[in-house]
């Protein structure tokens, strides 16, 4: 039997990081780099170690296996529901230097039925189960003392002396998280305040004069703060030669490309870009970071069904998608956060791509979603000189109708403004799709109540995005009728989208 291990940990209670080697490397045909995330699969019916517990690259080949030393007592674990694991990014770019071992971080989760690994409670059991109780204890005692760093690093060290045979599969675990416990129970820290520092910062924006055409309005928000932003934009940096997108290797694979990010600043990557990639064009998956002067994989989904070679086209930032595509890309990829390398979504995707392709007349010989914006040029070009924002704003609300379809939200004017320049016409597209004959056409009209209330319950479903990959901290929208994505870095939200869905 084959298990893998689940990756969405909610409703189950974070306890640390487990710093792990690997061993038994296999050979790669394809380098691992930064972003793609490695897989544990459990192999019970192995012939060989009963407790194999194997580690598999972002792309689903073998990378080789937990330590026996580990895996006899994290296995039994596993096997009883008690933990889930989440392994985090390589920390080496690449396992193919020639290391006999390299390492992993794995965040540890207690499932409801190992909850009561942190009880105190009962007697008896033997020495192990007393010892247990001790450890525990201890445990807790260090929670506590967040001000002492060093305290769970000095009591594991004291208590390696002890035979791990001897112990509860998990007092070992307990053990093995203790060096670690100071600096993740701060990393919990910071992600709890930075969803309330963002959720605040959505609640002190302003509202702007609305702009109107046809039956689409923009509401401008208002609000920097003030500082200059701490990083660097994907187009801006592709035209500046600071940035370069590639396939991920040289055979492509369709749910990740290859960014090389050569600035020494991070690199602002916001979802629902349109990329003109070699083999295939793309569109971003999620809002993330790519850390400075780092080769880094890039979710993606395929919008061009028909086409799987190169163009001779260099890469670029070609707009934004549309926002029903966005919404549905986002609201999937959200459900299903345990999907692994797969992506849950390309199949929405295309079926959507199809739609718009058929709808605005735009025939593609490779079903490319790029057809629609090439054929509504002008239309659009119209609705762009018609919808022009003020120079101060930072974020806008798009509506039509009555009805708002999005948010999209930056730290400062600058980024805000060439950002929206790249994913307005994604709006624009959804309103041609759905226009009307001018007699029938009506301004859009919401109060700045309902615009309120849109702001809030965007605040209230904003959550921490656990499988996040790349710098910052990733958020999304936790919502039945809005998703989106976002990223906090160096103490201010630098960009969320929100989408209502459909």
């Amino acid at each position: 039997m084959t298990d893998r291990t689940p990756d969405d940990p909610t409703g189950m209670i974070p306890l640390g990081l487990l710093a792990c080697p690997v061993t038994g490397r296999r050979p790669q045909r394809t380098r691992i780099i930064a972003g793609l995330r490695p897989e544990l699969r459990r192999l019970k019916d192995n012939p060989r170690e009963p407790h194999a517990i194997e580690v598999s690259s972002g792309l689903r080949e073998p990378l080789g296996w937990l330590p026996r030393a580990t895996s006899a007592w994290l296995a039994p674990l596993i096997d009883a529901g008690r933990v889930a694991l989440r392994p985090l990014a390589l920390r080496v770019a690449s396992p193919s230097r020639g290391e006999a071992e390299f390492a992993i971080d794995i965040e540890v989760f207690l499932t409801r039925q190992g909850a009561e690994i942190l009880h105190t409670r009962g007697e008896g059991g033997g020495a192990p189960h007393v010892l247990h109780r001790m450890l525990v204890r201890l445990w807790r005692r260090c929670e506590r003392a967040r001000h002492n760093q060093r305290m769970g690093q000095d009591i594991a060290i004291v208590l390696a002396r002890l035979d791990p045979r001897q112990l509860l599969p998990e007092s070992n675990l307990l053990l093995n998280l203790l060096p670690t416990l100071h600096d993740y129970r701060r990393r919990l820290d910071e992600r709890e305040q930075a969803l309330g520092d963002a959720r605040r910062r959505l609640g002190a924006v302003q509202f702007g004069e609305p702009v109107r055409h046809g039956s689409l309005a923009l509401i401008p928000l208002l609000g920097s703060n003030g500082h200059v932003p701490s990083y660097e934009l994907l187009h801006e940096a592709l035209s500046a030669g600071k940035a370069r997108v590639d396939e991920l290797n040289p055979g492509g694979v369709v749910p990740f490309l290859k960014i090389v990010n050569e600035s020494t600043q991070p690199l602002l990557v916001c979802e629902g870009m349109l990329l003109i990639a070699p083999k295939q064009n793309r569109v971003v998956n999620e809002s993330l970071l790519v850390p400075n002067e780092m080769e880094f994989a890039l979710p993606v989904s395929c919008v061009e069904q028909g086409r799987w070679h190169r163009s001779g086209r260099a890469a670029e930032v070609r707009g934004g998608a549309t926002a029903l595509l966005r919404s549905r890309k986002l609201r999937t990829l959200l459900r299903r956060r345990d999907a692994g390398y797969a992506n849950p979504a390309q199949g929405e995707v295309w079926d959507e791509v199809q739609a718009c392709l058929r709808e605005m007349d735009a025939p593609s010989p490779t079903h490319d979603l790029d057809a629609v914006y090439d054929t509504q040029r002008e239309r659009l070009r119209t609705t762009r000189e018609a919808l022009m924002l003020p120079r101060e704003a930072v974020g806008v609300l798009i509506a039509r109708d009555d009805r708002i379809l999005g948010l999209e939200l930056m730290d400062h004017p600058s980024s805000f403004r060439t950002t929206w320049d790249k994913l307005a016409d994604g709006y624009y597209v959804e309103a041609l799709r759905r226009r009307r004959p001018p007699e029938e056409e009506r301004p859009a009209e919401l109060s700045e109540l309902s615009l309120r209330w849109f702001l809030g319950r965007v605040a209230d479903s904003l959550t921490v995005r656990w499988n996040q990959t790349g710098a910052g901290i990733g958020l999304a929208l936790d919502d039945p009728r809005i998703t989106g994505s976002g990223v906090w870095h160096d103490g201010r939200l630098c960009q969320l989208c929100a989408l209502a869905v459909e």
